[in-house]
């Protein structure tokens, strides 16, 4: 892995990971790296004793820059995980359930659309019993709110989607813990655990990182990023309506009348 992944990942992302994991499923068991980029966090679980699967488009810009497919597929191939590229115009390459563990981490924020249907096949290809967890940026950290009250956007910077290039592929919608406990309401999964971690801190250092290690500890719902793990139930059907009794209902209903 040297020259491929950062030390943050290394002393802190990798480990959190592998302890999330291990709380919910044991080494061996089979999981789907969705959405995974360079295929790192899998690597790690592969070599902790995970059986991982790694899939992703790889169309984001820097993956089709300086022949980094061929090296993200090559560590892949090295690292013991099985790589699928997807393609838009392919079948769902598993459309019967396959997986202890489907993942996602960092990957619904960029969703452009609803995330439903997607959520639906993730579902799909686990296996009754088995898991989902998805891993997003925090829309309330800290960070964010001290930027709205110095009157500073809580988005990405304007100039990187200013000068973007075809389909924004960055962030569309960042998560709070309401939207977390409704995905899994609204998707028919038991919430069986929802909570904070830093993801993002590792871009920044020395001082900084204490000071945000300090404050968060005392706010931790301000921390960069969400986890939220749900448990696919025995007969698990996609939903496709909104349950009237659902305390959103009626949020949903004064959209449409």
């Amino acid at each position: 892995m040297a020259d491929y992944i950062d030390s943050w990942s290394l002393i802190y992302t990798y480990p959190w990971m592998a302890k999330l994991l291990s709380r919910h499923v044991a080494p061996g068991a089979r999981i789907l790296d969705f959405g995974s980029g360079p295929g790192d966090v899998s690597a790690f679980l592969s070599k902790i004793g995970y059986r991982c699967t790694a899939a992703d488009d790889l169309q984001d810009p820097w993956h089709l820059k300086d022949d980094n497919t061929t090296k993200i597929l090559d560590f892949n191939r090295r690292a013991g995980v099985e790589f699928r590229v997807l393609k838009q115009d392919d079948a769902w390459p598993w459309p019967e359930p396959a997986f202890d563990l489907m993942l996602a981490h960092h990957v619904f924020e960029h969703i452009q659309n609803s995330p439903r249907p997607l959520l639906n096949l993730l579902i799909g290809a686990v296996k009754p019993g088995g898991l989902l967890v998805i891993c997003v940026p925090n829309a309330a950290n800290l960070r964010k709110r001290i930027a709205l009250l110095r009157g500073r956007t809580n988005y990405p910077p304007y100039v990187h989607f200013f000068w973007n290039e075809g389909t924004w592929r960055g962030h569309v919608r960042e998560y709070v813990r309401s939207d977390l406990e409704e995905m899994a309401r609204f998707s028919g999964l038991q919430q069986v655990e929802l909570g904070t971690y830093d993801y993002l801190a590792g871009s920044v250092s020395g001082l900084k990182r204490k000071l945000w290690n300090v404050a968060t500890t005392f706010v931790p719902s301000g921390r960069d990023s969400w986890y939220l793990v749900m448990r696919k139930p025995e007969g698990w059907q996609a939903p496709t309506t909104l349950d009237p009794a659902d305390p959103a209902a009626a949020r949903l209903a004064r959209i449409f009348h």
